[in-house]
């Protein structure tokens, strides 16, 4: 998992990181612990934030496509990457570059 891998880097340039899952908190706290996730998440079992932010859902794909947002101090959104494809993940450096920061 690239984000699994790059978050002491992340979290070294001062990058906050918050996962938000379309689960319910009590399956979504298991699967943090049983994979041993260090950055924090947010259940959303009924999508209205993710929707807020534009996450697009494909039925025919079994679910959500991957999306990263880089939200800078203010709160605005500064980029963003919306997948076409479960495996459509974007550059980490380049959400990192948004924010003015380098991995």
């Amino acid at each position: 998992m690239q984000l699994q891998e790059q978050y002491p880097a992340l979290r070294a340039a001062g990058i906050q990181v918050v996962v938000m899952a379309p689960d319910r908190p009590p399956a979504l706290r298991q699967y943090f612990d049983r994979e041993h996730l260090p950055f924090e998440a947010i259940a959303d079992p009924t999508q209205r934030v993710l929707k807020a932010f534009g996450q697009q859902y494909r039925w025919y794909m079994v679910g959500l496509l991957p999306a990263m947002l880089a939200i800078d101090p203010q709160g605005a959104i500064v980029w963003s990457h919306y997948a076409s494809s479960p495996q459509d993940l974007p550059s980490l450096s380049a959400a990192a570059a948004a924010l003015e920061r380098d991995l």
